[in-house]
């Protein structure tokens, strides 16, 4: 009898054993095929596409399978191949994967392909990747091969081949989105577990507790319907308890949902260690072998507003483009007050740069403050919905370290110039400033009858998109009579040299003065009928001049504002004050001066533009 007992018990253990081994389905791709789309470089050439896995939640487990999108159209692809490399590179202009390579032959749109010898996963991670070569480009599959996920991250893309790109390359950034390379990992999966991702190191204003935008991801075998955190920032702490509106599926790994974060208040101004972890899942304890995430903050004495910048590429030639033209509409009626958004244009009468200041691969393109691409109308989100709105207030919810005021008016009455005085504040000392001032001069109403203004319209007829494409979808294929606003038709040097110091102080505010000039408003693309490149003011007085705080290391911009182009007379004011007592005055070259008796001239004064007598 007691054989038979240890017997049974010991027949148990296996089975629960063989009950924690279990696998989930890793990558960018959760699924919806309406998120897929198709690249490429119309070349015959070897693609080499891989994803990097640094997640330490993973370690331990083993990948058994990897899911190879296929672009079925691509008929002349051939010599597939899957692999897994500790390091990206090649050997002349091959791949050369050092963990494994394994051939396989595609049938159907994915191809799941059982690996010899599963792998197992270190803390050190690894590179996931197929290739294939196409010999011939006969067919649109064959020029644009690779199968993209709209779900861009910065480990999700990297990408090497026989002639575009010798080098590998991370791609974040370059395409709005990742490869649909799938994994499948098995091991000992946990049901509970969540991580907070997100976290970078930012800014915080001394003594108020403030919220991030951060993402939960499921990390489990269970859906994750809420979850309790810790924040400590120095020696302040919260603890929170959050209950999401939908349960985060558990059906692919990663999964997540933006969610707003606590941040405790930090009374004094310094540099702070912050730690975030994620204490809870569904009421148990957070199964998660990584549930911690660090960073620093700065507190800042005063912190600066931030109006992110949307900058969209776009033509009238583009039948896609048309989603942009609404985007910004819509942006500018839903925030009035604080969306900047630009719209440049390519091989149509509007164009004024072939120089974008992004790596635009493709038209429509957007990018938010340079650093985030994305899509005009769509945002981050799924094709048919609108959704820039929440891409803009989550990248304006970033803190930064300078806000940035501008005044803009014509400087002589036959409108041949246009004055503008920035003025930028900043929230932190700083030594070797790498900020730098930048302009843009954009027009509303911009319009004409020729048939270049035509808009191309490939969304005649679609019964899949909301009410405020009715333009669009209930129009013509060519939409004609159209007036385009935001729409850039000069620019000053991309970050001004010399436009402010090359150290800063908090608080400190530092002005400077810049001239557009109107001649220089023109086409590069059309002629107008005196022969002359045509000129892209219509309307005096529906301009504005966008002026932004750039990176210049980075490019990224840090800030943006927006202002209207004042007349010559009507915009100032006629002070009759001799002597005015304001707070803070700049000459027009940009110079901030002390109060006290003002030579006559023209100033801005709180904000004002003031003419002393």
């Amino acid at each position: 009898m007691k054989k038979t007992v240890l017997s049974i018990l010991s027949l148990l253990a296996l089975a629960l054993g063989a009950n924690a081994q279990s696998s989930i389905t890793y990558g960018y791709y959760y699924g919806d095929e309406t998120t897929l789309g198709n690249i490429g470089y119309e070349k015959t050439e070897t693609y080499d596409v891989a994803l990097n896995v640094t997640d330490a939640s993973l370690v331990g487990l083993k990948v058994t399978k990897v899911r190879v999108p296929i672009v079925t159209t691509a008929t002349n692809a051939t010599d597939y191949k899957v692999w897994l490399t500790k390091e990206l590179k090649t050997s002349g202009r091959d791949n050369a994967a050092d963990i494994l390579t394994q051939a396989f032959t595609p049938d159907g749109a994915w191809a799941e392909v059982t690996l010899s010898e599963p792998y197992t996963i270190t803390a050190d991670g690894f590179y996931a990747g197929y290739s294939f070569t196409i010999a011939k480009t006969e067919s649109s599959g064959d020029k644009a091969p690779v199968l993209l996920t709209a779900n861009p991250d910065r480990e999700g893309f990297y990408l090497h081949t026989s002639r575009s790109y010798l080098k590998w390359t991370n791609m974040y950034g370059t395409w709005n989105g990742s490869t649909a390379l799938q994994l499948t990992l098995e091991g000992d999966v946990k049901q509970n577990a969540a991580v907070l991702s997100g976290l970078e190191d930012s800014y915080l204003e001394a003594g108020k507790e403030q919220e991030l935008v951060l993402k939960i991801r499921n990390h489990g075998l269970q859906p994750v319907s809420s979850f309790d955190y810790t924040f400590q920032v120095g020696d302040a702490q919260v603890e929170k308890h959050v209950d999401l509106a939908s349960a985060i599926a558990a059906d692919y790994y990663g999964r997540s949902a933006d969610v707003n974060i606590s941040v405790p208040a930090v009374g004094t101004k310094g540099s702070y260690a912050g730690k975030l972890t994620v204490t809870k899942v569904n009421g148990v304890a957070n199964e998660d072998i990584a549930p911690t995430s660090s960073n620093l903050f700065d507190v800042l004495a005063y912190l600066p507003k931030h109006r992110a910048l949307l900058e969209e590429y776009t033509g009238t030639w583009c039948g896609y483009c048309p989603r942009g033209f609404v985007g910004l509409n819509r942006m500018n009626e839903l925030f009035p007050d604080d969306f900047i958004g630009v719209s440049y244009h390519n091989a149509d009468p509007m164009e004024v740069t072939e120089n974008f200041p992004s790596n635009v691969a493709g038209f429509p393109d957007a990018w938010i403050d340079r650093v985030n691409q994305t899509d005009a109308y769509c945002g981050d989100g799924a094709y048919y919905t609108f959704g820039i709105d929440k891409a803009w207030q989550k990248r304006s919810s970033v803190v930064v370290p300078a806000g940035i005021d501008v005044w803009a008016w014509w400087d002589d009455q036959a409108n041949t110039s246009i004055k503008v005085i920035s003025k930028v504040k900043f929230g932190k000392d700083i030594q070797n400033n790498p900020y730098r001032v930048a302009y843009i001069l954009t027009a509303d109403g911009l319009h004409g009858e020729e048939s270049a203004w035509n808009q191309s319209n490939y969304y005649a007829g679609s019964d899949q998109w909301p009410s405020d494409m009715d333009a669009f979808t209930t129009g013509a294929s060519k939409v004609a009579g159209l007036e385009y606003n935001d729409v850039v038709i000069e620019l000053s040097e991309n970050g001004i040299e010399g436009s402010l110091p090359a150290s800063v102080n908090s608080g400190g505010e530092y002005g400077h003065a810049y001239t557009f000039l109107a001649d220089n408003a023109r086409s590069i693309y059309s002629k107008g009928s005196d022969g002359k490149p045509l000129s892209l003011i219509q309307d005096p007085t529906r301009l504005h001049v966008v002026a932004i705080i750039v990176d210049s290391n980075t490019g990224e911009v840090i800030n943006a504002n927006k202002t209207s182009v004042s007349g010559y007379s009507t915009g100032i004011t006629q002070s009759t004050a001799h002597n005015p007592q304001p707070t803070t005055i700049y000459t027009l070259d940009g110079r901030r001066i002390s109060s006290g008796k003002l030579v006559k001239g023209i100033y801005i004064i709180n904000g004002r533009k003031v003419v002393v007598k």
